[in-house]
């Protein structure tokens, strides 16, 4: 996603991980903040810097929507804190994301979901997906049949689960359904990001 922004009320820096850090420069502010990290990642440039490559890549600014503002440039691409390891692959939530966005359907009926690993009574390492279901949507979503969408679509967005899918059982990993502000998402605040990573757990 790409952005403008007013450089009068925020200063945005990247760290050396590669996430942003927001600094609230102006005077009216409930919270102020110095160099907050939500670990979003992405990087941000002068409107001067912005143009110099487009023309780079051979982009004429008149391909963009009409009037631009000489505000400097935000792009985000990502969490830097968003993903867990299956066997030696980095599930991110962003995968979770583009299945939901490309599988018909699934975007008015979830509201929200979380990801965690863990290791079941006979120590086989699990991948769980929990859905929370948007409050409108009153219609059944079987667990069994989004646990094949979501496996076929790991698959083919995510080349490092690709890989290590070939040695372990689809059945490895399952899918859970709650009612919106049920269960793990009972009393999120709407206006927090939501959580999207549970700590992974051992079955005792």
């Amino acid at each position: 996603m790409i952005f403008q922004y007013n450089p009068a009320h925020y200063l945005i820096e990247t760290s050396p991980k590669g996430e942003l850090l927001f600094t609230m420069t102006g005077l009216f502010r409930l919270a102020p903040k110095i160099r907050y990290n939500l670990k979003d990642l992405g990087g941000a440039m002068s409107f001067r810097q912005f143009t110099q490559r487009l023309a780079d890549a051979r982009i004429p600014l008149t391909d963009l929507p009409p009037h631009p503002s000489p505000y400097p440039v935000l792009w985000l691409f990502g969490r830097g804190d968003q993903s867990v390891s299956f066997y030696g692959a980095k599930v991110f939530v962003g995968d979770i994301e583009t299945i939901i966005d490309r599988e018909p359907g699934l975007r008015p009926a979830i509201r929200s979901y979380q990801l965690r690993t863990y290791e079941d009574a006979q120590m086989i390492p699990r991948l769980q997906i929990r859905l929370e279901k948007s409050a409108p949507f009153k219609e059944n979503l079987d667990p069994v049949r989004l646990k094949d969408i979501f496996f076929r679509g790991l698959v083919k967005w995510n080349q490092d689960f690709r890989e290590v899918s070939k040695g372990f059982s689809p059945d490895q990993m399952d899918v859970q359904v709650f009612e919106a502000q049920t269960g793990p998402f009972a009393g999120q605040d709407s206006q927090i990001k939501n959580r999207y990573i549970t700590a992974p757990v051992t079955a005792g």
